[in-house]
Order: C-alpha cells, then sequence, then structure tokens
C-alpha cells in the first residue's frame, strides 16, 4: 500500500510557520496560494526555501505572467499554474514553457516591482 501525499496550502491566513505541518507523515509539497502580496512577499519566499531545504515540492498558483513566472522560480517554486496558460494557449502558452524549462538562475529579489 502506497502512502497518502499530503501538501500544505500556504498563504498568510495560515501564519506561515507557526501551522505549517513539517514533520506531518506523507508531506510531499508545499503550495502557495492567497493574495498576490503574500504569494511575492518574503513569508512565502521564506516558506518555499524552507520546503525545498526539506526536500519538499513548492508549487505556487494563479502565476500568469513572464514575470511571475520568473519571480516563483526566484524563490524556488518546482511547479505553477494559471488561467493565462490554458485559456489563451495560442498566443500564450509556448512562451511560458520556456520560461519554465530554462535552466539559467533566476535572481529576483522578492522586493523586485512586477507588474501584476
Amino acid at each position: 500500500m502506497r502512502a497518502a501525499m499530503f501538501i500544505v496550502n500556504a498563504n498568510a491566513s495560515c501564519e506561515a510557520f507557526g501551522r505549517v505541518p513539517w514533520s506531518a507523515p506523507g508531506l510531499r509539497a508545499v503550495f502557495v496560494g492567497g493574495s498576490d502580496a503574500w504569494r511575492l512577499g518574503p513569508e512565502a519566499a521564506r516558506l518555499v526555501a524552507t520546503a525545498r531545504a526539506r526536500g519538499l515540492l513548492a508549487h505556487m498558483g494563479r502565476v500568469n505572467s513572464a514575470k511571475r513566472i520568473l519571480h516563483a522560480k526566484s524563490m524556488g517554486c518546482t511547479s505553477i499554474d494559471g488561467t493565462q496558460w490554458v485559456r489563451w494557449r495560442e498566443r500564450y502558452l509556448r512562451e511560458g514553457l520556456a520560461l519554465c524549462a530554462d535552466t539559467q538562475p533566476v535572481e529576483l529579489h522578492w522586493q523586485t516591482q512586477l507588474a501584476i
């Protein structure tokens, strides 16, 4: 029998580290959700860094621009999703996939101004 996978949905209301069950059996990933300000801010970046240091995956939702892809990558996110890539795939998907596949390091500070 396979163990169940456990994913934490992290946002501002979870008060980040105080409520993340880091030692929960089956924890495999964190999902970075919530408001734009929280997802693109320092607490989310710290949460992703902690998750990655523990060998966990990190996913960010509502990533609907090239700048947000770069920001998610700079934080260490291992996956993203966003409506733009599906709803308007003919126009945007190729660029989004290329940005995701690019292995060049991305260095953005959480205070980088993003057009959101």
